[in-house]
């Protein structure tokens, strides 16, 4: 989701940093429970900054109250935008994707879901930045703006894909940031995750990401390949019977079936890691990251 397991050489310069790198955008899951008590998540998020999360059952957890028709039809064309530019890795197709979405915001300045959407739009900026010629400073920009418009829409909206998007974006903190904050980061993206998973224990996008982080967390910190193909499994499972649709969050699945085929390959199951690219370019056939690197990869 975040760099499709490949990160530019240029980034991995000193011994410290590479460290942190190798993990970046998924380090978040270190220590994190699950499911935790809405106790410990109060504290998480007043100590550490986080939104408070309602106690599952007793806020508006639910997609759709809030949003009006005109924002929610504003909301489907971003969505649909900022899909069709992922997968091609279109920087100027996610810059019109958040003009879009901007331009809602103009009409519905606190409609959550648009709220939602900018933020998205920007975290995927900064993951396309991170993965390819972006500066850091433009990466830490989008990250601040993406963190800002996610953090709101929680506040009026939550939802568990809000969540855990805030938990990536501290990810993505750790690779650009200084090495003293980088614990700092790490805990508010546990925090995050776990609001995310309270929310939406069957929520495929929050165990798809769940699944990314274990894939690039050491097994010494909390993640492995197990773990990570444990989870992706898991999303995959929960996408079959997944009950959103746009324009609330319906990204993923080609996702999950990637990541899967990464854990795989570096299993050594190439077979099986094919099998997962190519459904995955089942559900998206013009993913360039596909199709230019990870298949090629299995043949090498």
């Amino acid at each position: 989701m975040f760099g499709w397991d490949q990160l530019p050489q240029d980034r991995l310069k000193d011994s410290m940093k590479t460290k942190f790198l190798r993990a970046a955008p998924f380090l978040v899951l270190v220590g994190a429970e699950p499911y935790p008590h809405a106790a410990t998540m109060e504290i998480s998020a007043s100590a550490w900054d986080v939104p408070a999360a309602p106690v599952p059952g007793e806020g508006p957890t639910q997609r759709g109250p809030r949003a009006t028709p005109n924002a929610l039809a504003i909301a489907d064309t971003v969505q649909r935008l900022v899909q069709a530019a992922f997968v091609r890795e279109d920087r100027s197709g996610l810059e019109e994707a958040r003009r879009v979405a901007e331009r809602g915001l103009e009409q519905f300045p606190e409609d959550p879901l648009l709220l939602h959407y900018v933020g998205y739009v920007d975290f995927r900026l900064a993951a396309l930045l991170l993965q390819t010629d972006g500066s850091d400073e433009e990466v830490r920009a989008l990250v601040g703006l993406a963190q800002a418009s996610l953090a709101r829409s929680a506040e009026l909206h939550p939802l568990p894909e809000t969540y855990a998007l805030l938990s990536a974006i501290e990810g993505i903190k750790v690779a650009v940031g200084s090495k003293l904050g980088a614990p700092f980061a790490v805990r508010r993206a546990n925090a995050a995750m776990a609001m995310a998973l309270a929310l939406g224990p069957e929520n495929p996008r929050a165990w798809l990401i769940q699944g990314i982080h274990a894939a690039e967390v050491p097994r010494l910190f909390g993640g492995g390949r197990d773990k990570a193909r444990v989870a992706l499994e898991r999303a995959l499972q929960l996408f079959e019977s997944d009950p959103a649709e746009a324009p609330w969050p319906v990204w993923g699945k080609a996702e999950a079936y990637a990541w899967l085929g990464i854990i795989q390959a570096r299993m050594g199951e190439r077979e099986l890691a094919r099998q997962s690219y190519e459904a995955a370019l089942l559900l998206e056939p013009e993913s360039k990251r596909i199709r230019e690197v990870l298949l090629p990869r299995l043949d090498r």
